[in-house]
């Protein structure tokens, strides 16, 4: 009787620290980290309990068995990327280790969620919006520094402007998707998801951070597309309609994206491939990548660490076409795309980790996409990992602990609960 009790506690408990993940994620700085790491000692322990249990240990499909495998060693790819350069290089560091390991220690959480099949969608639902309103409501009182000081920029304390405004903007569409998870959803849950997604979507334009916003072209598009049930042709038809006009409304009205598009526009056309560009937004994240690719083709097995390639920022091949600044600004920031960080960095390895880490939840969801019972979990996964994506390639996503463990706790959550539902 009392272990029956203890494990109900331990359950409600991992259910609660799962509902409360996103909720101060802004706001709070550590958060997501300690409830990630409360999430996977509760799992564990959930898992060692169980071990015996006839109903978790059930026999899987063969297609469950073959997919446990594949996220397993996507949520291992990261780290083990870093220990394969650092051993090749002998150049060993450990804060490196830092958010890579967000990803490998999440892996029993993953199990738990998967074998108890959790829907994480329903604890979600509440928490998400909600973060988003609090945050709004928290941020004049937080401490004013970093990001908080540059005018005309909106953040928090601990966050940088284009990690919060790509969460916002995330949360907020994620916020939509949740609406009418069922039939008979309360209209004041219809109401808070609406508000919460409002609310990110303007704390995302305040951040002055365009990170994230292409991702609206391809996630409005789905979102109408699955819900309008209509023959296929013509639900696609209604979807780009309302998609088209939502974006030219919201290009004409509001004076802040309408500014951000254009110059990101005419930075873009004014970009120069053979002589020197003017420091710009988008001109230096151009030349980040192509100096990127620069660096990976020095040294593509073993990547070059943090600051490995200083002795290569003057090269000739590079510095045709980017400024002092921006082969300097390089080395303290890296390359703003989570592709060419890690594969400078890293080598090969970081660049398969990434791809792995990305494309196999994404593959995973896709599949849940044509199951009815999964079709909420896999549009709502596809949302998350749209928009991480499309961030991913203008700043890097999981380089900083607090996100790579937010991310950790939603990959494995939306992996977990998408596993579950697949033949369901």
């Amino acid at each position: 009787m009392a272990f029956t009790l203890a494990k109900r506690y331990t359950e409600n408990a991992l259910l609660g620290v799962l509902a409360l993940a996103p909720m101060f994620a802004l706001t709070v700085k550590g958060w997501t980290s300690t409830t990630l790491f409360l999430a996977v000692i509760l799992s564990i322990t959930l898992l060692l309990l169980d071990k015996n249990n006839p109903e978790i240990s059930a026999r899987d499909s063969k297609e469950k068995t073959w997919w446990v495998p594949i996220i397993i060693t996507a949520l291992a790819a990261p780290i083990t990327a870093v220990f394969i350069s650092q051993a090749l290089r002998q150049d060993w560091a450990w804060k490196y280790y830092d958010a890579p390991s967000r990803f490998l220690i999440a892996i029993p959480l993953f199990l738990y969620i998967y074998k108890k099949k959790i829907n994480v969608i329903n604890l979600w639902q509440y928490s998400i919006p909600i973060s988003l309103i609090i945050t709004w409501l928290v941020m004049p009182y937080l401490p004013q520094t970093n990001w908080t000081v540059i005018p005309g920029r909106s953040g928090t304390y601990f966050a940088d402007g284009l990690s919060f405004g790509h969460i916002c903007i995330t949360f907020a569409f994620l916020s939509f998707c949740s609406i009418r998870l069922n039939k008979h959803e309360p209209w004041l849950l219809t109401l808070l998801k609406l508000v919460g997604g409002a609310v990110g979507i303007y704390l995302s334009i305040q951040s002055g951070s365009r990170t994230g916003w292409m991702a609206i072209p391809l996630v409005l598009p789905l979102l109408l597309f699955v819900n309008i049930k209509k023959n296929k042709w013509v639900s696609l038809l209604i979807a780009f309609t309302i998609t088209i006009a939502v974006l030219s409304v919201t290009y004409q009205t509001s004076t802040k994206v309408h500014d951000r598009v254009n110059l990101m526009s005419t930075e873009i056309l004014s970009y120069h491939t053979q002589q020197n560009n003017n420091t710009t937004s988008v001109g230096m994240r151009i030349s980040f990548a192509r100096m990127g690719y620069y660096f990976f083709k020095l040294k593509p097995l073993s990547g070059w660490g943090d600051k490995g390639f200083k002795d290569h920022i003057d090269d000739a091949e590079i510095a045709q076409f980017a400024d002092k600044f921006t082969r300097e600004y390089a080395l303290g920031a890296l390359f703003h795309n989570e592709f060419t960080t890690n594969a400078v960095l890293w080598g090969i390895g970081g660049l398969v980790a990434t791809l792995l880490l990305f494309f196999a939840p994404i593959t995973l969801l896709v599949k849940n996409l044509q199951k009815s019972a999964g079709e909420k979990i896999a549009l709502y996964g596809l949302t998350y990992m749209t928009f991480e994506i499309v961030s991913a390639m203008s700043t890097e996503v999981w380089n900083f602990k607090f996100t790579a463990a937010l991310s950790a706790m939603m990959i494995v959550g939306l992996c977990g609960s998408a596993l579950s539902s697949l033949d369901d």
